[in-house]
């Protein structure tokens, strides 16, 4: 059985599945603006993004890109290159499993968003497969074991 067609049936079959699935997506990005906001804060780089314009720093395209969310998220507002912060986000209720799995990611990922915004220094690419491999593999196994007792109806 594909696991599409798995996935479109548990959705028919019961709605309430898929505003779980909708509510973990909600989570996962609340969780994700809430880390990188306090990732900026505790590094300094949020003061830095109000007083540089984002061309000034070392990766210009994710310099962008974080100005970019934190402006769509509604936390801050732009001034010309640079940003206004309106508002601190509240840390997010994780409620749900998939949340829960991604929340972890987001932690070690954003560790490596100051160096990378100053110097524009990636991490090594056998460390995001690492992570990836992680994520994946935690995120897989439950799934698969979630489709075999729904198959085999334990």
């Amino acid at each position: 059985m594909a696991f599409s067609s798995y996935l479109l049936r548990k959705f028919f079959a019961n709605p309430g599945e898929a505003l779980r699935i909708k509510r973990a997506g909600d989570e996962v990005r609340a969780y994700a603006v809430w880390k990188l906001y306090e990732v900026l804060e505790g590094s300094g780089l949020l003061a830095k993004l109000q007083e540089q314009p984002w061309w000034s720093f070392g990766d210009r395209d994710l310099a962008r890109v974080v100005c970019d969310t934190l402006v769509a998220e509604g936390l801050a507002d732009r001034a010309g290159d640079v940003i206004r912060v309106k508002r601190r986000p509240q840390r997010p209720a994780i409620t749900t499993r998939e949340a829960a799995d991604f929340a972890p990611v987001f932690d070690r990922a954003f560790l490596y968003l100051p160096r990378a915004l100053e110097t524009g220094e990636k991490p090594p690419q056998s460390e995001v497969r690492a992570e990836m491999a992680k994520l994946l593999d935690n995120f897989a196994t439950r799934l698969e074991m979630e489709v075999a007792v729904e198959e085999t109806g334990l």
